[in-house]
């Protein structure tokens, strides 16, 4: 399984909170680990090497600034994609192709993310999910 895919599922079984990508929150603290050695050195053991400390990921709130606008995102990329999707698929052919795209973007966003150093938000993509289904509901009732 892939490292990412596995911290993904891994944070949605604990809740939901983002896992950091092994290395992004973690850096080398030197300093840390002759602090440590001094405190817990044994009497005629090498001190210990650089270690690797993990840092807290940055928080995920549920209603944080930017869940609105993966909402408003995932809605419009809905609505537009089934609205270019008409001109040339039937209705259920062209719900389908909306909601992988709209779909398809937003965990293109988490990807993008999670490569540029920042957590894969989980929540986040409810959020892209949420907006999904709003607009379907909404293209629903276009005749």
């Amino acid at each position: 399984m892939n490292v990412s895919l596995g911290l993904l599922v891994l944070g949605l079984l604990a809740g939901g909170a983002p896992l950091p990508h092994p290395g992004v929150h973690a850096v080398d603290r030197p300093q840390a680990a002759a602090g440590i050695a001094k405190r817990a050195a044994v009497p005629g053991a090498p001190a210990p090497g650089p270690q690797r400390v993990a840092l807290d990921p940055a928080p995920d709130p549920w209603m944080g600034p930017d869940k609105l606008q993966h909402f408003a995102m995932s809605f419009a990329a809905t609505s537009f994609a089934y609205g270019a999707a008409r001109f040339a698929l039937d209705r259920e052919p062209a719900t389908l192709t909306a909601t992988g795209a709209a779909l398809a973007a937003g965990l293109g966003k988490e990807i993008f993310d999670l490569r540029a150093g920042r957590s894969f938000s989980a929540r986040d993509l409810l959020w892209d999910a949420a907006g999904v289904a709003v607009a379907l509901a909404l293209v629903d009732r276009i005749r």
